[in-house]
């Protein structure tokens, strides 16, 4: 498994610091996971890649899940 990282492999704009970004564009209050790829799935593409920005994203504490509720929170600190 390789992160999408710019790189010679991939350009900026295919990296999944472009997803993160969109992902965190959208999340402006706490949603759903699903609800969430539904309106992100234009711009990120494909659910490896959804996954893949979450994963990031989680692991900088930038959002957190609530695993019972199904809900993705933003940090906005």
């Amino acid at each position: 498994y390789l992160m999408r990282l710019p790189s010679k492999l991939y350009r900026y704009n295919e990296s999944v610091f472009v997803d993160m970004v969109e992902i965190l564009t959208v999340l402006t209050y706490p949603m759903g996971v699903y609800d969430l790829y539904k309106a992100v799935k234009k711009k990120v593409g494909s659910l490896d890649r959804y996954i893949e920005a979450l994963d990031c994203l989680f692991l900088l504490n930038k959002i957190t899940l609530d695993a019972k509720a199904g809900i993705i929170n933003v940090n906005r600190d």
